[in-house]
């Protein structure tokens, strides 16, 4: 290994809806799931909030399936994001806007 190693990131533990699960930050090759656009609908950014929360999971819990991680409940979206965006390291503004589109989908009635 070279010293690049030493680059990669630091998984950190997260407690999050009682379970403790190990978070671990993205690599550049995932760069594209960081980046939301600030013209984009909420529903767009939604979106990208889903597959950058799916991805982070199938990383973090390798064993977990498709089916599980479509399936966790809403209202662990904001844990899961504030997670994220800590790990990652991602800047408080680009955190509040994904905040946000995920508080806003929440309070939508269900059709």
């Amino acid at each position: 290994m070279s010293r690049l190693n030493q680059l990669q990131g630091k998984s950190k533990i997260y407690n999050i809806g009682g379970i403790d699960l190990e978070i671990k930050p993205l690599s550049l090759a995932d760069m594209e799931l960081l980046i939301i656009n600030d013209d984009a609908s909420q529903k767009e950014q939604m979106e990208m909030s889903i597959r950058l929360i799916d991805k982070t999971l199938k990383e973090s819990v390798p064993d977990s399936t498709e089916e599980e991680r479509k399936n966790i409940g809403i209202q662990y979206m904001t844990e899961l994001m504030n997670a994220i965006t800590e790990i990652n390291g991602l800047k408080d503004d680009r955190k509040g806007k994904i905040i946000d589109a995920i508080k806003t989908r929440q309070n939508q009635p269900v059709k």
